[in-house]
């Protein structure tokens, strides 16, 4: 299990710390060759108006209200561990902001932080909705400058006012500030940070460095997101998605306890990865259709997660 005290950590960029978690997931596979192999997912967390309620948040420092705080987006890290058999121990969700333990059962985590009692009277534009990403692809392709934290102004010294650029999150409404005056003009040109930036450097991960062109930033590839997209879940789905990862388990559990047990060790489905459309280093991968057998080492397309729930269901035995 991975521990909260020696990981690096930043207020307000949860995208930057869930990366180097995820690096420090993976390293730990590398390092036993993969011998045990944990199954670990980036999962941003946002919805189709950008705005989503997540109950148990460090951000909430009240004590005497269980209200949610508003995220524009969120990110975590799922993780299956295993023992040194490949058996599973637990599904876990580690999040930096949470009140709850770090980290945290998966079934706790969702149940606490996404009441559904609540979320069924929301407007559906404001349902929470997850990107679920494969650790390894994301440490390679995420890329950020973290252009989303500054805010652009331009500051008058002779009047000490500063006028600050439109919303950085908007590009439709964002106008740049005008070029810097000269030295002898009483005015300068700035920026200011939303919140104050990590010390370490910003990240791009191998793909992002070697693409072309090269990447700098693609995290609105990462947090926009639309139900439509084929790795993007609404919770129940995405629950039903943790659940199966559970199910194979219980398969391979019942095979290694019975030699003759006709339960299959995977099932197989077929899934096709996403073509992007935009320029990112995403393309290195577009256009090339994938199929695979791997079912839960490759994203599965959304629509079959419920009918394989429930063929897995029928296969394990109690």
């Amino acid at each position: 299990m991975l521990s909260l005290g020696d990981n690096l950590y930043q207020k307000c960029y949860c995208e930057e710390n869930i990366y180097h978690l995820a690096s420090k997931a993976v390293d730990f596979e590398d390092k036993n060759d993969n011998k045990i192999n944990n199954q670990t997912f980036v999962i941003f967390i946002s919805s189709e108006n950008r705005c989503v309620p997540i109950w148990q948040q460090k951000m909430n420092e009240s004590d005497l209200n269980d209200d949610p705080v508003l995220w524009d987006y969120h990110v975590v890290l799922l993780r299956q561990e295993v023992d040194e058999n490949c058996f599973s121990k637990n599904i876990y969700i580690y999040d930096f902001d949470t009140r709850l333990p770090f980290p945290s059962i998966y079934h706790i985590y969702l149940s606490q932080c996404f009441k559904t009692s609540v979320l069924s009277n929301i407007k559906e534009e404001f349902s929470p909705l997850f990107r679920v990403v494969k650790a390894k692809e994301f440490l390679d392709n995420f890329a950020s400058d973290r252009r989303h934290m500054k805010t652009n102004t331009l500051i008058d010294s002779s009047t000490n006012i500063t006028t600050s650029s439109p919303k950085r999150d908007d590009p439709a409404e964002y106008i740049p500030p005008p070029p810097p005056p000269p030295s002898s003009s009483s005015s300068s040109s700035s920026f200011t940070w939303l919140s104050p930036p990590p010390k370490w450097n910003c990240i791009q991960g191998q793909l992002a460095r070697t693409s072309t062109p090269i990447v700098m930033h693609n995290l609105d590839d990462y947090r926009h997101m639309t139900h439509d997209e084929e790795n993007v879940m609404n919770l129940e789905e995405f629950k039903a998605f943790i659940k199966l990862l559970e199910a194979q388990d219980n398969i391979k559990n019942n095979n290694n306890s019975n030699n003759n047990n006709s339960i299959p060790t995977t099932i197989t489905t077929t899934t096709t990865t996403t073509t992007t459309t935009t320029t990112t280093c995403e393309e290195v991968n577009s256009n090339s259709n994938v199929t695979a057998t791997e079912t839960f080492t490759t994203l599965m397309n959304k629509k079959d997660i419920i009918e394989i729930e429930q063929e897995i269901k029928r296969l394990v035995v109690d």
